[in-house]
């Protein structure tokens, strides 16, 4: 017999068992968009405006925070946008620095870090934005998109963004294994899917200098221990989940600023450090 033929039925061995673990990872992906689909409420885009001025009554120029990313960003889940994070960061950026906020937000419910890449990137560099806000992640851990596909999408959003001269904040991604949306262990498989691609985030924007918030540290384990940070779809943050990413996503936008965003006279607020890394 030879090597080659010895061979064989360890290759088709493990041929088999790669087209079981496929098939294993296609099976989990639509257990949990059939979970997602079935449990909880209607996901709605709430009432309000989600661009605009906001804060600064000290006067001066505005300084122009674009937010990119999902559902979230898309403040569903809260009861009007102004419960969302966008427009709570934007007023603790606006009253730490005395200066209005010109808010851009083009994150769309759904979008993965392929669609941030190919339809809210390109309208970036129009808005001349001094900090770009980039929260996304929970539907490529849904979807189960490839993580070499995850990588190469973020890394040309952050670099362009940086590119661009604006000062880029990135949170990292969701606990997405704390929702009460999908019971166990599909909890745990989008839990552990998170937390791995979570790393990807981390590694992406620290080789790009860009301010990276540790969202799912800093948060998780309240979503974990508060059921009542979920809103009534039981997945997207509530007004009181949000108003905690906030506070949590302003720290890195207000480093970023202290950082890197200059007024028109040269000058640097001087705004208290915040849970970055």
């Amino acid at each position: 017999m030879s090597i080659r033929a010895s061979r064989s039925p360890l290759r088709r061995r493990g041929a088999f068992v790669s087209g079981c673990g496929l098939l294993v990872c296609a099976a989990a992906m639509v257990a949990i968009e059939a979970a997602l689909g079935m449990r909880g409420g209607a996901s709605r885009t709430p009432a309000g405006t989600a661009d605009g001025l906001v804060g600064g009554d000290g006067g001066g120029s505005p300084l122009v925070l674009v937010v990119l990313g999902d559902s979230t960003g898309a403040a569903v889940g809260a009861s009007v946008f102004d419960r969302g994070y966008p427009r709570l960061v934007a007023a603790t950026l606006a009253a730490a620095a005395g200066r209005p906020v010109s808010l851009h937000v083009l994150a769309v419910s759904g979008a993965r870090v392929a669609d941030v890449r190919h339809l809210q990137l390109p309208d970036v560099a129009a808005l001349a934005p001094d900090i770009v806000l980039l929260v996304v992640g929970g539907n490529d851990v849904i979807h189960l998109t490839r993580a070499r596909t995850v990588r190469a999408d973020l890394r040309a959003v952050i670099r362009s963004c940086a590119d661009s001269g604006a000062a880029v904040v990135v949170a990292g991604v969701p606990a997405m294994g704390t929702t009460i949306r999908v019971a166990q262990p599909l909890r745990s498989l989008i839990g552990l899917r998170a937390h791995r691609l979570d790393r990807i985030w981390r590694e992406e924007s620290s080789a790009a200098g860009a301010v990276r918030v540790q969202l799912a540290r800093e948060t998780g384990p309240a979503f974990a221990a508060n059921h009542g940070l979920f809103s009534g779809d039981r997945f997207h943050p509530s007004d009181a989940g949000y108003a905690l990413w906030a506070r949590v996503l302003e720290g890195g936008v207000l480093r970023a600023y202290r950082e890197g965003a200059d007024d028109d006279r040269g000058e640097r607020i001087a705004a208290p450090a915040g849970r970055a890394d």
